[in-house]
């Protein structure tokens, strides 16, 4: 069993810019998520890049709960998902293709993404062009 929670920003500021709707306090979110810990075997805790949140603070609140044992990522972009207010935002409804678009963006935009993620992701239709002919 496992917990992955979006807290996606260690501001309240940074939560209201995503639309998180949250009324608790960075202390509760990390006094929850260490509760959850003890009776959990991996919690961790996703941060996103809000714009919002100071490196420093953000850093000393994962240090923080990985005392706890709880992983809490180096924020990374936001993926725009097909379907969210971003992806609406930025093409409309979702089609077809919205995965793709999607992707493409993200890796056209992005270069670095995940602390634990040390290669890059290939674009869909690479992985589809891979694998086409293979029995499914």
């Amino acid at each position: 069993m496992s917990i992955e929670a979006g807290v996606e920003s260690i501001t309240v500021e940074g939560r209201n810019l995503l639309d998180k709707g949250t009324r608790l306090s960075t202390e509760d979110i990390a006094a929850r998520l260490i509760h959850a810990k003890s009776v959990v075997p991996f919690v961790q805790a996703n941060l996103l890049e809000s714009g919002a949140d100071d490196p420093q603070d953000v850093e000393r609140w994962r240090e923080h709960l990985q005392q706890f044992g709880v992983w809490a990522n180096k924020p990374v972009p936001m993926f725009p998902y097909p379907g969210s207010p971003d992806y609406t935002k930025r093409w409309g409804v979702a089609d077809d293709h919205a995965w793709e678009r999607a992707m493409d963006h993200y890796l056209e935009r992005f270069h670095t993404f995940s602390d634990i993620q040390d290669a890059r992701p290939h674009r869909l239709s690479e992985l589809e062009l891979n694998h086409a002919g293979e029995p499914r």
